[in-house]
């Protein structure tokens, strides 16, 4: 009963929308880096596709399960609140794991090659292995766990209208910090470099990050917001 009132409050479908999207989509271009301002040039800190993919599916997810209406949220009894925040911390989880789960895919069936440019390295499927470790996605994966928890965070402090929309913003600081500021912490590509696997700090940053920030999603009733002037 408690999870039926949860759901019926919000938009649910457009969560499993873009988990379905964001699976096929990261199928599809998971391949694809690329460069830009954030980092010298002659250092370049590459995006991944299954880093901006996600971190846009997981958002849009976010926002599926924010609440409509802020009064309703914060005079339900708090075991609505409780859910809510356990299905933030879900999602954070999901997001992260999808481009492992993409890549697994990708070493069960060869169908992805069609969508390839030819020539590329990735069209061997026998090279999987050396050019895409199992490790590298959950190096990746922290850092979707870290943008993903401080925009959880953003809704606590200012309302999930921008609180989700913020993860491109924290994406595009976590670029920066480590192109131009040379801050190496979470997982980076500069040049031909290939992160293997997440460091026990990284782990603990994105832990750290994902633990503090839903508390204070959780404070907030979803970041709901008084009508009381």
């Amino acid at each position: 009963m408690t999870l039926g009132r949860w759901a019926g409050g919000r938009s649910l479908w457009l969560t499993a929308s873009s988990v379905v999207l964001t699976t096929a989509a990261l199928y599809l271009w998971w391949w694809l880096p690329f460069d830009g301002p954030w980092a010298p040039i002659n250092e370049p800190r590459y995006v991944q596709m299954h880093e901006l993919l996600t971190i846009i599916g997981g958002a849009t997810a976010l926002f599926g399960i924010q609440p409509r209406l802020d009064w309703v949220e914060l005079q339900s009894p708090r075991p609505l609140a409780a859910l809510g925040t356990l299905a933030a911390g879900l999602i954070v989880a999901l997001f992260a794991f999808l481009p492992l789960l993409v890549r697994w895919l990708w070493s069960v069936t060869d169908l992805y090659v069609a969508f390839m440019p030819a020539g590329s390295v990735f069209t061997d499927p026998r090279l999987l292995a050396d050019l895409a470790p199992p490790g590298y996605f959950v190096a990746f994966g922290c850092n979707i766990v870290a943008v993903l928890a401080l925009a959880c965070l953003t809704t606590a402090l200012v309302g999930r209208t921008f609180g989700p929309v913020s993860s491109i913003l924290w994406f595009a600081a976590l670029l920066v910090a480590q192109g131009h500021l040379g801050w190496n912490v979470l997982a980076s590509v500069s040049g031909e470099g290939v992160p293997l696997a997440p460091s026990e700090s990284d782990v603990a940053i994105a832990t750290g990050a994902l633990v503090v920030c839903l508390f204070a999603y959780y404070r907030s009733a979803a970041g709901a917001r008084s009508v009381v002037g």
